[in-house]
């Protein structure tokens, strides 16, 4: 596991996809923090925490991962980060102004993801953002499909009615 981390890590800080995504999630963090005060802003499920300058902008940018050895790398790239599960997030109720979970969801069985949609919804503040990105597109589900974990990919409808 802890050279699939540092293999991971390298590959979100340099590889052109994760570049792209970052420009993309850029434009769509700004959309979800606008008119709002920059308070903290979670990176739920961080790993190497090579998002969480992404998030800088936005307010205090604080990582929680389940794994050790993905927040060793992401104390050292980006500093303030906890340990802690989706499913039992380590802070207290509407204390987060926006609660970031990339690519997270889509690894979790369904009774854990229900959990961790409670928890998001826990910890925001009133009239805070949850920003969410899953796995789509079945036709794309692959090796690297099979690497991360992934139990499920959504449809935008599916995400919606969990959410709600």
């Amino acid at each position: 596991m802890d050279r699939l981390l540092e293999l991971t890590r390298r590959a979100e800080r340099d590889h052109f996809w994760f570049r792209g995504f970052r420009a993309f999630m850029g434009t769509v963090l700004a959309q979800a923090m606008q008119g709002r005060p920059h308070g903290r802003v979670l990176d739920c499920g961080c790993g190497a925490g090579v998002n969480l300058p992404l998030l800088a902008p936005y307010g205090t940018a604080i990582g929680c991962d389940i794994t050790w050895r993905g927040l060793t790398f992401a104390r050292q790239d980006a500093g303030r980060v906890l340990q802690g599960s989706v499913a039992d997030l380590p802070f207290g109720d509407a204390t987060v102004e926006m609660v970031a979970a990339f690519d997270v969801f889509s690894a979790l069985p369904d009774e854990v993801e229900q959990q961790g949609i409670r928890e998001v919804a826990r910890v925001l503040m009133p009239g805070g953002a949850a920003v969410l990105t899953v796995a789509a597109l079945a036709i794309l589900h692959g090796a690297h499909s099979r690497l991360d974990c992934e139990t499920r990919r959504d449809t935008h409808a599916r995400l919606r009615a969990r959410m709600a």
